[in-house]
């Protein structure tokens, strides 16, 4: 009997035993933070690429654009010219009698030294621009083999109707740095003796010209 109630004893004291240690494992297991799984490592990773790649793929783009926006101010710089203070710029319409504009030759005469700067016009060029040293010029155009010509005249300003009969011309003075724009070239009706033609050129046979009185 005593033996069986020792027994007994350690059997109670083994159960106790096992109840300790497995209410202490299950504390312990709560307790701990589980190790992520092999495919949360993955999609880890994958994320983490992912993201890098985008970041770089947007950095990249943000690189080339900033490329392309300084080869272009680069290119606008080298593609326009550098004003010359020295000189002036003349800015004016080109006109014809007709519905379009033929392709001619734009002069411009300064009246004191005789000098004479041209500008090809191609087909249904509406507007030049041109610089020129300082002084007094006239502006006049002629088409090819100076069978008839255009100038800046009073009947310009006046605006070309049939009232406006005066078509002396009109000298303009250009000062450095300065531009002088409305210079138009659009008189087709200006009577030929009144219409200058380049040093070295003859009119056809049975057309001259004189020189023109300049108007300020």
């Amino acid at each position: 009997m005593v033996n069986g109630m020792r027994m007994r004893i350690v059997y109670l004291l083994m159960a106790s035993l096992f109840g300790v240690l497995a209410s202490s494992c299950g504390t312990l297991e709560v307790g701990f933070e589980r190790t992520p799984t092999e495919d949360r490592s993955v999609i880890a990773t994958l994320s983490y690429l992912m993201f890098e790649g985008t970041r770089n793929a947007v950095l990249v783009t943000e690189k080339k654009a900033t490329e392309r926006a300084y080869s272009e101010q680069v290119r606008k710089q080298l593609s326009t010219p550098t004003p010359n203070l020295g000189l002036g710029t003349v800015n004016g319409n080109l006109c014809y009698p007709s519905e379009g504009i033929p392709a001619m030759t734009a002069y411009f005469r300064e009246i004191t030294t005789n000098q004479i700067t041209e500008i090809p016009i191609v087909d249904n060029q509406a507007t030049y621009s041109i610089q020129l040293t300082p002084g007094t010029y006239y502006a006049f155009a002629w088409m090819p083999v100076y069978q008839v010509g255009g100038m800046y005249t009073k009947a310009v300003p006046c605006g070309l109707a049939i009232a406006c009969t005066d078509h002396d011309p009109i000298a303009f003075e250009l000062r450095a740095g300065e531009t002088v724009a409305g210079i138009d070239i659009c008189d087709w009706v200006i009577p030929l003796d009144k219409l200058p033609v380049p040093p070295g050129y003859q009119l056809p046979t049975g057309k001259s010209t004189v020189e023109p009185t300049p108007t300020r």
